[in-house]
């Protein structure tokens, strides 16, 4: 990173490397893997293909969106006793209209999720099924219409205008077998007011203002927004009991105010509100700070050349709240932006800087440790060092080079999350790759071209800190073949196939082969 030009500011800000070497574990269905390492600091592995008694997948159907049909699982098939064809099921009808507590149309977005008690592929599941509602003049109601495959739902209702009501959760287990239509109402929560100032007694102007269930925060009040003098009125808390927290975040007239939550502040019981009892309630916050602080300067990488659409993201803790902002760099490297200024002798304020490139560029995230906003303006260069490069050569079990075979990098987001989608690149004619990623954990997936006889593999949880190699040798894999009808049994041309293994103790799945049905309705995927 080349020093800040801002005289008087020492901001030191440097990649964070782990410390640790690279290494892999290269693990199969069950976890277990072996490590190697050459003594230089990179290391070769090879993977291993799962023998399992009893050949268990998950399956994904996706029709085309002209067939009328919707995508659909089948969970837990075991692939010695596939019968030969997998048969589409016909969604179910659900309709109805949206209605305010004193039967008024009320516009809102409704979204459906299967039940916990059914099962779904990890990270693939049928559960991102949203309608809005929409107002149809000559009838003057909101209605929606979804079509759904059967299984029980559950529901989550938003209204359009957020000012208005507290959002719906119906955990009704709604069983969806046929054709249905029902009015959902919404429920106009319990009423709660009150003030915001500051230490000095100054009100807190223009804030808006939610409350949410601290254990799920899909139970939420509408929101509201102060005014002049600090007061807020009708804020209506969903009828569920819990412990609520208030969060407070900018408005218009603050648009820089630090968004702040104070925990637990609010009681329901079954009835109603059960702390603050007359249900008022005064919040005290920190002293609001208006002063801006403009921040600018270039991201250049490691050889000087601008790093365009280059995302740094602002994180600060001032004012006991949490204030983040985002700048993307124009096609010079350049960035401008005005963040909220820290208070002299308030040492808990700080600011946090990531520095995102793009996914397919050659430099790494840079990740700071402190970054000083302390005065109205200053100037700040950064310098993005090279990402770590992976390579290797992919192979045949006859030790041929193979070409085309694509090398897909997943990075591990965090714990309870799911893979994100790094890169990937292609083997050349030698058989060899070599990727581009930043420093951490990743799964990576051998995934040889359409129609040739070998089955894809995954070696996972390498964790990456500098330049490694990862040679692979593809097995041949065995043929999964066969027919999808619809439900009239007739053949179903043009359906895409997914075939996941599930990794229970990971609540993750794995996709191991991929294909589409021809013009007959048939298909032959090689799995592992």
């Amino acid at each position: 990173m080349k020093a800040p030009q801002k005289c008087g500011y020492a901001a030191v800000l440097r990649l964070l490397h782990a410390a640790f070497s690279l290494f892999l574990l290269c693990s199969c269905s069950d976890g277990a893997g072996d490590e190697a390492s050459d003594g230089d600091g990179d290391a070769e592995y090879e993977s291993e293909i799962d023998e399992v008694a009893g050949y268990v997948v998950s399956v994904e159907l996706t029709p085309p969106s002209s067939s009328g049909y919707p995508a659909q699982q089948i969970i837990g098939l075991n692939v010695d006793d596939f019968e030969g064809s997998f048969t589409l099921r016909r969604a179910v009808n659900y309709s109805g209209r949206v209605v305010d507590p004193d039967g008024n149309a009320a516009e809102a977005v409704i979204s459906l999720s299967y039940s916990q008690n059914n099962g779904h592929i990890p990270g693939h599941s049928l559960s991102s099924l949203t309608v809005s509602s929409s107002v149809v003049a000559d009838v003057g109601e909101a209605v929606f219409s979804v079509d759904l495959l059967p299984g029980i739902y559950s529901r989550f209702v938003n209204p359009k205008n957020e000012a208005d009501f507290p959002p719906l959760v119906l955990r009704d287990g709604l069983e969806v077998s046929e054709r249905l239509s029902e009015t959902i109402t919404f429920l106009r929560g319990y009423a709660l007011s009150g003030s915001i100032y500051d230490h000095d007694q100054q009100p807190g102007v223009g804030l808006r203002v939610q409350a949410y269930e601290s254990s799920d925060t899909r139970y939420r009040s509408n929101i509201v927004v102060s005014n002049n003098e600090g007061r807020f009125t009708d804020l209506r808390l969903p009828n569920y009991p819990g412990r609520y927290n208030i969060e407070l975040s900018a408005g218009e007239a603050q648009p820089l105010f630090p968004t702040t939550v104070f925990k637990e502040l609010i009681w329901v019981g079954d009835h109603g509100i059960l702390n603050p009892e007359n249900g008022q309630l005064n919040i005290e916050t920190e002293q609001f700070i208006p002063e801006e602080c403009d921040i600018s300067g270039d991201v250049t990488g490691k050889d000087g050349q601008p790093v365009a659409g280059a995302v740094l993201v602002f994180s600060g803790v001032i004012g006991g709240g949490r204030f983040e902002r985002q700048a993307t760099c124009d096609e010079k490297g350049r960035y401008a932006i005005s963040l909220l200024r820290v208070r002299a002798g308030h040492p808990e304020d700080t600011y946090t800087l990531t520095i995102l490139p793009p996914v397919e560029s050659d430099y790494a995230i840079l990740k700071s440790e402190t970054l000083d906003c302390g005065a109205e303006s200053h100037v700040y260069n950064f310098e993005l060092d090279y990402r770590s490069k992976l390579s290797g050569v992919v192979l045949s079990p006859d030790d041929e080079a193979l070409a085309g075979v694509e090398v897909q990098a997943s990075k591990k987001a965090s714990q309870d999350e799911t893979t994100v989608y790094v890169k990937s690149v292609i083997t050349d004619t030698d058989g060899k790759y070599s990727i581009g990623i930043d420093p951490g954990t990743y799964d990576i997936s051998f995934i040889p071209p359409a129609g040739t006889e070998y089955g894809r593999v995954s070696v996972y949880d390498i964790k990456l800190s500098s330049d490694g190699v990862l040679d692979q040798k593809l097995a041949r894999g065995r043929v999964f073949a066969g027919k999808v009808l619809d439900a009239d049994g007739l053949l179903a041309p043009s359906v895409y196939i997914e075939i996941y293994r599930i990794r229970p103790q990971k609540q993750s799945a794995d996709l191991i082969g991929a294909g589409s049905t021809d013009t007959g309705g048939a298909f032959e995927i090689i799995l592992p």
